[in-house]
């Protein structure tokens, strides 16, 4: 996800502002940056150690347009380099230092990032090649914004210019990328571990499928979320129970009982129309295209005859 949060120079943070930064780092724990906009030049810090890190040397310039960044990382390595901003001018393996310009991204670039360097990594060391001249044209701007495809980004450009892009939230003077801020999505305590899905060392919590890092989680989470929604609440056609439900073959079973039939299918069984039982195939009658047990086929009134077989044929 990520969070960027924007102060445009003149204006106070607000009161609420070291709760909402705490809240958007606890949901977006993979590192803390910054920038503020000073009269000639971009200054920006990635290494912060914690919230209250960052939110003092926020403080320390609040009169000037100031940004945070909370970062949720999907491409790229989890460390203090790959933290947002990025500097659009200068040497751009740093983690603090001042530029001409800067920028901060929330969303995700298709096409681009890896598993070394992230998406808004890589659309930097893009953008950098572009003169600032050109970078702040409407024109250019507007064709950003359609390649962006809804994403939120904020550029600083010394002297004075700030350009955003995509939609944003406004509250109390504060401009914000999307409203993690404002809750925490769970009650967690992060630390410093490896996550046992991808392997990297970055921040993990405890969870029902192991050590995982917020990203990992995120994914098997919008996994179960679309195996949940192939489920339904209903009657098992196999053991009459009412449970949550999925279909196979045409049937809607359990999870044991549908255990049982991929595994009866996986040995050469057959299921029968009828019952949704699983048999094998030679205790199964066909009757035009459908196959059904003994028992349903002697209840249908249907005989395994030549008759049958012609039908078939």
């Amino acid at each position: 996800m990520c969070w960027i949060a924007y102060k445009p120079e003149g204006t106070k943070f607000p009161d609420a502002f070291g709760q909402w930064l705490a809240n958007a780092n606890a949901n977006n724990p993979d590192g803390i940056g910054a920038m503020c906009l000073k009269r000639n030049r971009v200054e920006f810090r990635k290494d912060f150690q914690d919230t209250y890190d960052a939110l003092e040397w926020l403080l320390e310039r609040e009169r000037y347009a100031c940004a945070v960044h909370c970062r949720l990382a999907t491409h790229g390595l989890v460390n203090e380099l790959m933290r947002h901003p990025f500097p659009l001018s200068g040497r751009f393996k740093r983690v603090r230092g001042t530029c001409k310009a800067a920028l901060m991204h929330n969303g995700v670039l298709r096409g681009l990032g890896g598993a070394k360097k992230s998406d808004t990594a890589e659309l930097a060391m893009l953008l950098r090649d572009i003169p600032m001249e050109v970078l702040i044209r409407d024109s250019f701007l507007r064709l950003l914004d359609v390649a962006l495809d809804g994403d939120r980004l904020l550029i600083f450009a010394a002297p004075r210019t700030v350009l955003m892009l995509g939609r944003w939230h406004e509250e109390d003077g504060l401009y914000t990328s999307n409203l993690s801020h404002c809750y925490l999505h769970r009650q967690v305590v992060y630390r410093w571990g490896r996550c046992e899905l991808c392997g990297q060392a970055r921040a993990v919590q405890e969870t029902r499928y192991g050590l995982l890092c917020a990203s990992c989680l995120a994914e098997l989470e919008d996994d179960e979320e679309e195996e949940n929604a192939m489920l339904k609440w209903d009657t098992c056609a196999l053991c009459g129970a009412r449970a949550w439900v999925s279909e196979l073959k045409g049937k809607w079973y359990c999870d044991a009982c549908r255990a049982y039939i991929e595994s009866a299918l996986e040995s050469g069984w057959l299921i029968c129309r009828s019952c949704g039982n699983a048999y094998p195939p030679e205790e199964m009658v066909e009757f035009v295209d459908c196959r059904f047990c003994l028992d349903c086929a002697r209840d249908l009134g249907i005989e395994e005859t030549e008759e049958t077989e012609e039908v078939m044929e």
